[in-house]
């Protein structure tokens, strides 16, 4: 059995955006998210527990499902030559 295919969480909210016609600028309007939030959640850092609350009340997501969503494409992923895998 094939395991189900994974994205960035990036990819998610990038789609979430589209779908409500809004901006990087409105998500962090919405959200209070900073610009190093937003750039983070951009490169793939791992998303912290206070990130997805805020997320989930400006995207309407249940930030547990935002969590899984990272938490499942970090174990399909791995580390770069050279990097330490992390879990």
């Amino acid at each position: 059995m094939m395991p189900a295919e994974t994205f960035p969480l990036w990819s998610f909210i990038e789609d979430e955006l589209q779908a409500r016609g809004w901006t990087v600028a409105d998500l962090q309007g919405y959200s209070g998210l900073t610009d190093a939030q937003v750039a983070a959640l951009r490169r793939g850092s791992r998303l912290e527990l206070r990130t997805a609350e805020v997320l989930s009340r400006a995207l309407g997501v249940n930030s547990a499902t935002l969590l899984s969503l990272d938490m499942a494409h970090r174990r399909n992923i791995r580390p770069a030559k050279g990097e330490k895998e992390s879990r």
